[in-house]
């Protein structure tokens, strides 16, 4: 009951965004080869500073840039290339790529898909299918082989962003949480990680002249407070809008409408009971008289 009171409460969700929110179009980029080239040399510049050697048991590292970004109104055009660094170890061994199931999800702001929008949400899940592996060579040793590109557009909500904050604050918000998930080969058991957003981000277009290493541990956690103290969503028409006092004034006329049912009722029973006892009196006097 309750998976399917969130399956209806989502696609409620869902059909009030496509209504409610246009889809975001930031501007295409000016060269795309250029911005291809680029950016694909400077990930793999990043990626191979691990020396072949992956911060995580999949063996996958991500590099994650941003061609576009307003800071009036938050919305932003993001790329994620995902590599891998190095043959899966431990629950990972034996795992292919394409077998993996990606997650993308964000603290503060909201994504779709480039291509055929869908509905915005804080987090977009992907699977690197076998058809869409970026054909490659051999990879040379330490040299960091190309999996998959995703590009998407999002927006960060607008209560964490305002005409005060600057770009080193604004920063944090815009860096996604990359998670795996997978089967375990000979099992059904399922196997998780998650991905390091810091190895080789913002080496291209928006940040790049900052580069990864100014986003502090202060300011990511300054980011993350600030996304945990804005209101979250709340579904209408699923709570009282005003508490208490919406649920006294409802629980008074609750009070009023039982009470009126039930003395009305009681009086009718009783009513009743009287009609009938005196119409056994009736009876019982007619039969004395004959």
């Amino acid at each position: 009951m309750d998976d399917r009171l969130r399956r209806d409460a989502l696609a409620t969700v869902d059909e009030i965004d496509r209504r409610q929110a246009p889809p975001l179009t930031p501007p295409p980029i000016p060269d795309p080869s250029a911005w291809n080239t680029q950016t694909e040399t400077a990930c793999t510049n990043a990626l191979a500073n691990l020396k072949g050697v992956a911060s995580n048991p999949s063996g996958l590292a991500v590099c994650y840039n941003l061609p576009y970004f307003d800071m009036s109104s938050g919305v932003f055009e993001a790329e994620l290339r995902m590599f891998n660094v190095s043959p899966p170890t431990n629950e990972w061994t034996g795992v292919q790529p394409r077998e993996i199931s990606v997650t993308l999800s964000y603290l503060g702001a909201t994504v779709q898909r480039m291509v055929a929008p869908i509905a915005k949400r804080e987090a977009i899940a992907f699977e690197i299918r076998e058809r869409e592996i970026t054909p490659r060579q051999a990879p040379a040793p330490n040299q960091p082989q190309l999996l998959k590109v995703l590009t998407y557009a999002g927006q960060i909500n607008s209560n964490l962003i305002g005409p005060a904050m600057t770009l080193p604050q604004v920063q944090p918000l815009l860096i996604p949480q990359v998670s795996l998930a997978a089967k375990i080969v000979g099992s059904s058991a399922q196997v998780n990680a998650t991905l390091s957003n810091s190895e080789a981000s913002f080496v291209n277009g928006v940040f790049s002249d900052q580069g990864a290493s100014t986003i502090t541990a202060e300011a990511a956690a300054s980011a993350s407070a600030a996304a945990a103290a804005a209101n979250p969503f709340v579904l209408p028409g699923v709570t009282l809008g005003i508490f208490p006092l919406g649920f006294i004034i409802t629980a008074v006329w609750m009070v009023l409408f039982v009470s009126a049912v039930g003395l009305g009722t009681l009086g009718r029973v009783q009513f009743r009971d009287q009609y009938r006892r005196r119409m056994q009196r009736d009876r019982a006097g007619a039969v004395k008289t004959i």
